[in-house]
């Protein structure tokens, strides 16, 4: 059987043919959709029954829908007369049909005009003109600040967890974190963005205990190209808590020191006893800084050295501040901490003094010992 459909002209139109499970619907798909307000002619010929009785030629004509109606516009972004539009949103049109060929005509205040292409729908109805205005936000010259930090300012005891982290007032991008560590020297790690307001910057290795770390944030820019001004905060790590079989240092002595108990010498030595549970040999760490109670004379640390060879458990390291460090009349402070096996005992507690290399005090036979059960007197030369 054969099944011709044509269009006004008598072309053929193209399309497939496909046949129902009972053999007695046939059915012609066009190959594209028909033409609107136009009659078409159907054709059907050489149909045979199972006996093979065949048809006589049946014919038949239709005519498509007539669509007189123009598409309208439902619906705009922004909306009618909508003000503090954002200077990057899209314009879009809703029609209440599909179309095609819109042509769009956007105007500044000046009247400069940019154009598109015109939209009608599937029967050719062109469009009635659509207009409507809408007022942008006022320029944005507003640049991004920084609005929070973790650590926060000048934070001290941070425990070596907690992560760098900035908020920023307002959505960026290009932001650029770097940390410092008191040297100047720069902190490797990883940068993250959290959200489009905040990044955090995760340290590949540890960060120095109790050492100041100074943040640096830089290159932070808004959706309208307002870069931030660089801005950075210090904080001091915190000490991690040793385990159970950390080594310790028991007692702790420096020397030489004159009859009013203060440093005789701009090179003193500190000793310190170290015993670890264990049984393990131990280094021996010490810290020197200005006492935070004299004004005058500087802050933070002045040296930190450690012993290049172990001590046996229950022996006494040794350490001399080299040349340079120390000043004439400054009032410091000192501790020591003990490390075996890569393990790092509590630091001990701060023990101060002065310095006063005035020749004309007494000169100490011994120095006071400081320890956790006792103390030997000092004994003293006197002409």
């Amino acid at each position: 059987m054969w099944i011709t459909v044509k269009d006004g002209s008598g072309d053929p139109v193209a399309g497939h043919v496909t046949l129902g499970a009972a053999q007695s619907v046939w059915t012609f798909t066009p190959a594209v959709p028909l033409a609107w307000n136009l009659t078409y002619l159907v054709e059907i010929t050489g149909a045979k029954d199972g006996s093979g009785n065949a048809m006589g030629p049946y014919s038949w004509s239709f005519a498509t829908v007539t669509d007189h109606a123009a598409p309208v516009v439902t619906g705009t972004t922004p909306a009618r007369d909508a003000t503090d539009v954002d200077v990057v949103a899209p314009i879009k049109v809703v029609f209440d049909e599909p179309v095609s060929d819109a042509r769009f005509s956007v105007k500044d205040p000046a009247g400069q005009e940019i154009t598109g292409a015109v939209d009608a729908d599937g029967a050719g109805n062109v469009m009635a003109s659509y207009g409507w205005s809408f007022t942008t936000v006022p320029p944005d010259e507003a640049v991004p600040t920084v609005s929070e930090t973790v650590p926060v300012r000048d934070a001290t005891e941070v425990a070596p967890s907690t992560p760098i982290r900035v908020t920023f007032t307002e959505p960026v991008t290009g932001a650029q974190v770097v940390v410092k560590r008191p040297d100047g020297a720069v902190v490797a790690g990883v940068l993250n963005v959290d959200s489009p307001r905040s990044v955090s910057f995760l340290p590949t290795a540890a960060l120095g205990e109790e050492t100041i770390h100074t943040v640096e944030v830089t290159g932070a820019r808004d959706a309208a190209g307002n870069t931030m001004a660089a801005y950075s905060w210090p904080f001091t790590m915190g000490v991690v808590a040793p385990p159970p079989n950390a080594p310790k240092v028991e007692a702790t002595y420096v020397s030489p020191t004159n009859g009013v108990g203060a440093l005789s010498s701009l090179t003193p030595t500190f000793e310190g006893q170290v015993r670890d549970p264990d049984g393990r040999t131990s280094t021996m760490s010490i810290q020197v800084e200005h006492d935070p109670t004299a004004t005058g004379q500087g802050t933070g640390l002045i040296w930190s050295g450690a012993t290049t060879s172990a001590t046996a458990s229950g022996s006494w390291a040794a350490l001399t501040i080299p040349g340079g460090k120390l000043t004439d009349g400054w009032k410091i402070r000192w501790r020591a901490r003990a490390t075996a096996a890569g393990v790092n005992g509590a630091w001990s507690t701060w023990k101060t003094i002065t310095v006063d290399v005035t020749p004309s005090r007494p000169a100490a036979a011994a120095a006071a010992f400081t320890g956790d059960h006792y103390t030997l007197e000092s004994c003293f030369n006197e002409g």
